[in-house]
């Protein structure tokens, strides 16, 4: 069975892209828009699905107060708490404040797109394989 990956990202093209490029790759994805769809996913996940192998999340999600960070503090609440958790960003700074806290594995985004293959490569790092 394919690895399950919660994928919370914003921007259409983005979340369109990614979910194409791990879906080939093996993964099975559950792209997510927003906070709101990601807390259902991860509700879900905890109530009646397998787990998730790991969560990837953007850090501006649209909202100024329903960011990445929001996603990170939701998950440690569910059964997902020890998911690992790849956040990216055009902007890292955010993220890399937070690093230590909630255990993260960075990788920038290119251009605000997504980096597929390192994508990929920390995956495999993490022991996330197809």
């Amino acid at each position: 069975m394919a690895p399950r990956l919660l994928l919370v990202e914003d921007d259409l093209h983005s979340r369109t892209a990614i979910t194409l490029f791990l879906g080939d790759a093996g993964y099975a994805v559950d792209p997510c828009p927003d906070f709101a769809s990601a807390l259902r996913h991860l509700q879900n996940a905890q109530n009646d699905v397998p787990d998730y192998a790991a969560v990837l999340t953007d850090y501006n999600l649209g909202h100024r107060d329903l960011t990445g960070l929001s996603v990170c503090q939701a998950m440690r609440r569910t059964s997902n708490r020890k998911a690992p958790i790849i956040a990216s960003s055009s902007e890292m700074k955010y993220w890399e404040e937070v690093a230590d806290v909630f255990k993260l594995n960075l990788v920038p985004k290119l251009r605000h797109q997504w980096d597929g293959p390192a994508i990929l490569a920390k995956l495999e790092e993490i022991g996330i394989k197809p």
